[in-house]
């Protein structure tokens, strides 16, 4: 006798079949015609008949044939999440792997993977995927992918992994538990806004700062400028992409107008507005600006703002905003490399208002325009990606510990092809008993330089962090006149050359402003430390096409020249390298 299995198809009504085989496929209810052969499709025609249930069924002739079923199988499941801090964060993607094997003599037919949650945490997303037919003796690893809403919660989510099966032969995965973060919200708005003297029909310029003062990431920042008619973009424009703004991080965003000569009006009104990705966390309410033609608004002078230290929110002083009345040849007309290089790092600190630690006299003059206007050049001159490009101005201790760890862990994933840039401007004081020279945050008094940032622990994390060339430049800010601080009138971190020196290893080069005797010293004019003016400037005469030894030379001919003539003191810019580079990095290239 003949023996016949059939495993019907979704959709077909009536199979026929002549010879010995196995039809796979999904079932509806239905009526099911197997015949010996076509010949015999009419008549007295050996013909089986069955009524099948949804899913796959097999219609057995013969009582005494049976289909050997799969045994699966699984390993527990993993996660993977797109930024990689083993978290569920809201609004991300995030896949979740396994690996199944069929144990059993017979295939595991038609399988499908869905995921559920068992604590009802909110926010979360999943799909059902089929997984195809596992032959027996096989294994594969498979994954689902799924994603977060901005609707989660600080949770704990357990996440169930079931494999069904068409003959009923699934398999459950043992829970996985994942942490879920609640979404950490951003809030946009303009920190600041400096403008020339305006005069009719000749250029000015508006510089814009662009602060992020929320706990969270805020994510394709866009800066807006519908002007009139009247009014045109000589650089900039009506949009301005901002790109990303970490939590405290200000952008600046520059745009030179003239006015038409038919302008009739004695103001120009400028209607800031920003935006972001989701549209809904950024501070317009103070965003417009009026400024008055043909001269300065007195009231903009006495306007203040709000800055961040870490995540907390924090008044910075009145001389913070005050107008620009002019702009320096440095901070316009910048030259842009188009080749960006994808392994450097800028890392940039500019501590101006120590107002709230020590004194409104104690702040650093221009130190936050240097690390605003350094941050551009990296970016343009120095061929550093944007999201490489680290600025942060008014930094607390804690903010400064935390961004420099940042750029160590960006440094050890790019590996031994990293370059590493670090830039500070602010004050710096040596501990009066021991000397040992510190870089101090805002808000930390002098009264315990202690808690601030010792100069060689930095030089040891940058030198240790496995970056091909280090460079870093200090424009620091010291009065040298007592634990107070003092009035601050000079610009360098005074210590004994030979101290510093003693600090420095591996592949990195110092430039600081001056000797350990010297006052480093503002160019009050271009509105820039003197060191900063002139390395801005080199770089932007050269395009960055000069070696490390040209631009350091000419940095201490025009400081030292500059020093004695406009401000009648001497400052004398130095390099420190370790005896392991020795002057190798005089024939580094700055682009």
């Amino acid at each position: 006798m003949k023996k016949y299995i059939a495993v019907i198809v979704f959709s077909i009504l009536s199979i026929s079949a002549f010879t010995q085989g196995i039809i796979e496929g999904k079932s509806s209810p239905m009526t099911v015609n197997i015949t010996k052969d076509l010949s015999k499709l009419s008549g007295n025609a050996n013909v089986i008949t069955g009524q099948s249930d949804p899913g796959l069924v097999s219609i057995i002739k013969d009582k005494d044939i049976t289909t050997k079923p799969p045994r699966l199988q699984a390993d527990a499941p993993q996660f993977i999440d797109t930024d990689g801090n083993n978290l569920i964060n809201a609004n991300e993607s995030f896949s979740i792997f396994f690996t199944i094997s069929n144990m059993g003599e017979g295939p595991a037919l038609n399988l499908t993977a869905t995921v559920s949650e068992k604590n009802r945490v909110p926010g979360l997303i999943f799909q059902s995927k089929p997984l195809g037919t596992l032959p027996p003796g096989t294994t594969k690893t498979f994954d689902i992918q799924a994603n977060s809403s901005l609707n989660t919660t600080n949770s704990t989510a357990s996440l169930v992994v079931s494999v069904g099966e068409a003959n009923g032969n699934g398999i459950v995965l043992s829970p996985l538990a994942v942490q879920v973060k609640a979404y950490e919200a951003p809030l946009v708005k303009i920190a600041n806004v400096k403008w020339d003297a305006i005069t009719k029909g000749m250029p000015f310029n508006v510089t814009v700062d662009v602060q992020n003062t929320g706990p969270g990431a805020a994510e394709n920042v866009t800066l807006l400028l519908p002007v009139t008619d009247d009014i045109i973009f000589i650089e900039g424009s009506k949009s301005v992409e901002v790109g990303n703004l970490a939590p405290g991080e200000i952008k600046p965003v520059i745009y030179t107008l003239i006015t038409k000569p038919t302008y009739s009006l004695s103001q120009i009104f400028l209607p800031f507005k920003l935006s972001e990705r989701f549209g809904k966390y950024v501070d317009n309410s103070k965003s417009s600006k009026t400024i008055l033609i043909e001269q300065q608004l007195a009231s903009n002078k006495n306007v203040t703002t709000q800055g961040v230290q870490g995540n907390v929110a924090v008044q910075q002083p009145q001389a913070q905003a005050t107008t620009s009345t002019y702009i320096s040849d440095v901070d316009r007309d910048i030259p842009i490399n188009p080749t960006k290089n994808p392994n450097r790092v800028a890392l940039i600190f500019g501590n101006e208002n120590y107002s709230q630690a020590i004194n409104a006299d104690a702040n650093v003059p221009y130190a936050r325009n240097d690390a605003i206007m350094f941050a551009e050049y990296a970016k343009k001159v120095l061929c550093v990606e944007d999201k490489f490009v680290f600025l942060v101005t008014d930094a607390s201790c804690s903010r400064m510990k935390q961004q420099i760890q940042r750029t160590l862990d960006i440094i050890k994933y790019m590996g031994p092809s990293a370059e590493l840039i670090f830039y500070y401007a602010g004050h710096g004081f040596p501990e009066q008993s021991t000397k040992i020279p510190y870089i101090i945050p805002v808000d930390v008094s002098s009264y315990k330089v202690s808690d601030a940032i010792k100069l060689a622990d930095v030089y040891s994390q940058l030198s240790n962090s496995g970056a091909n060339k280090v460079t870093v430049f200090l424009d620091a800010c010291f009065s040298g006149g007592g634990r107070d601080l003092g009035p601050v009138t000079a610009r360098s971190v005074r210590m004994a050359p030979e101290t510093e020196g003693n600090m420095v290893s591996g592949n990195m080069i110092v430039f600081s402003a001056a000797t350990g005797e010297q006052f480093a010293q503002a160019k009050e004019k271009e509105k820039h430390g003197l060191f900063t003016y002139y390395l801005l400037k080199r770089l932007k005469e050269t395009s960055g096409n000069v070696t490390y030894g040209d631009l350091f030379e000419y940095i201490k001919n025009k400081v030292g020249l500059d020093a004695l003539t406009e401000n009648v003191n001497a400052q004398d810019p130095v390099y420190i390298s370790s005896d392991l580079l020795g002057d190798k990095w005089k024939t580094w290239k700055v682009k």
